[in-house]
């Protein structure tokens, strides 16, 4: 009697009316929801595994408490350090082996043995060379490189003024020279000055412009003139030179002021050694500090 009442409710389930609409509707939203919330999930995980990694530098563990998470205004920074900059890579180019090396590569890989030379490629109306006013172009400019021609001093070649030029970016991060029209035995030669002769001390007004770190602009961001340092500078005074106490105004086109510009609206230029100056000097220190207690170890005796 019990097989055949299973039977008969088995065979009645048959004949159980199905799920309603609003059964299924409810059940196709509760799915659909469940699905969205897990695709949700897996994009945010992911996206906050890709921040992760993307923003790794933006992270401030404690280990990280010494690494600057600001960083000030370019010229405010130069404006305080440069000078230090400055004297520290001197420094380093002066008694540093690794720094020195550097220097002697930058000369042969830039200049190499014969420097800059100058390559005439003038030409006639009818578009040939014009070899013959190349040729004394060229040989006009080798004369004029010779000792005591290029230089106001008369002590350097042109090869050697270019390696002195070339030198002056890696210690001081900037090239400053004067052009002296009407001197020398071909009329035209240059003036190399260093990069401090620029008081970065001098910030003030002039005539409605602003000097900053020893340069002057207008409104626009332009050179109108340069602030040197008095006692740095050649006596006498010319047209585009004014007496400003302890300091010569000199217009900006009777100076030339070269630097490599990494920021926008760097006002004055960065020693190249300065970058890795810290580390040299450090590793300079502890190979001294190793020689002398090696050296000391090595002069002992023992006595029993």
């Amino acid at each position: 009697m019990s097989a055949l009442t299973t039977f008969a409710s088995r065979i009645g389930n048959l004949f159980t009316p199905r799920e309603t609409q609003a059964d299924r509707n409810a059940w196709l939203e509760h799915t659909t929801r469940a699905a969205l919330g897990a695709a949700q999930q897996h994009e945010t995980s992911q996206l906050r595994h890709a921040a992760k990694r993307s923003f790794e530098t933006a992270d401030t563990p404690a280990y990280t408490d010494s690494w600057a998470t600001t960083a000030g205004d370019m010229n405010e920074t130069l404006a305080r350090q440069l000078p230090t900059m400055r004297g520290r890579s001197r420094n380093i180019a002066r008694n540093n082996e690794w720094a020195g090396a550097y220097l002697i590569q930058l000369h042969d890989n830039v200049l190499g043995h014969q420097g800059i030379k100058l390559q005439m490629r003038a030409k006639l109306p009818n578009g040939e060379p014009d070899t013959q006013a190349n040729t004394l172009i060229e040989r006009a400019f080798t004369r004029w490189g010779k000792r005591g021609n290029c230089e106001v001093s008369r002590k350097k070649t042109w090869r050697e003024l270019e390696g002195t030029a070339l030198s002056s970016l890696p210690r001081d991060g900037e090239l400053v020279w004067r052009p002296r029209p009407g001197t020398g035995l071909l009329g035209w030669q240059l003036q190399l000055m260093p990069a401090t002769v620029i008081d970065v001390t001098v910030n003030r007004t002039w005539g409605g412009n602003r000097v900053r770190m020893g340069i002057e602009y207008d409104a626009d961001g332009q050179v109108i003139a340069y602030w040197l340092k008095a006692s740095k500078t050649t006596d006498g005074t010319t047209d585009g030179i004014t007496s400003v106490g302890l300091h010569l105004r000199i217009v900006a086109d009777q100076l030339h002021h070269h630097y490599v510009e990494e920021e926008i609206d760097q006002l004055r230029g960065t020693p190249w050694l300065s970058v890795g100056a810290r580390r040299l000097w450090l590793l300079h220190d502890f190979e001294d500090a190793a020689a002398v207690a090696s050296s000391n170890a090595a002069k002992r005796q023992g006595f029993s």
